[in-house]
């Protein structure tokens, strides 16, 4: 008994050059699933979102430079190289999110677990989860508070 017939394998080009990835499982569906994946696709790029400045605002600077950092190791810089000029996409900041909770939350009861053993292992590796699931907490917080900076400025204009 087969409980898929046809494979499904979803692809995510993450070079915009190549953005003409959609999904293999779309190949399968109907026009309107096409569609509304293309959408998705569409939306969750960034590439929707007009080219102007991002304001910054005083919370932002002060969480600009964890945010920045964490993009350059996480090997994901901006064109222009800082998070000032580039609005977060809305696929980072739901990526940022999830591993500030996956990542910092086990993190955390891992260090203090080490910490109550004194056991040197655990509280080394508490403390990288817990310094990641930070900068990506950070991160989902600026990009998220550069959304609401964005949609409060198109409400003035």
């Amino acid at each position: 008994m087969m409980l898929w017939p046809r494979p499904v394998i979803v692809v995510v080009a993450l070079n915009e050059a190549s953005y003409a990835c959609c999904a293999a499982a779309a190949r399968y569906g109907s026009e309107m699933w096409r569609q509304r994946l293309r959408q998705f696709m569409e939306r969750m790029s960034g590439r929707l979102t007009p080219p102007e400045v991002t304001p910054v605002d005083r919370i932002q600077l002060m969480l600009l430079p964890i945010a920045d950092l964490f993009m350059i190791l996480m090997y994901s810089r901006p064109p222009g190289g800082s998070l000032r000029t580039a609005r977060v996409t809305l696929m980072t900041i739901w990526l940022a999110g999830a591993v500030a909770v996956l990542v910092g939350v086990p993190a955390a009861v891992l260090l203090v677990h080490g910490v109550a053993g004194l056991q040197p292992l655990p509280i080394a590796i508490g403390l990288v989860g817990m310094a990641v699931g930070l900068g990506a907490g950070i991160l989902a917080v600026f990009g998220v508070r550069q959304r609401i900076l964005i949609a409060a400025r198109q409400e003035t204009t």
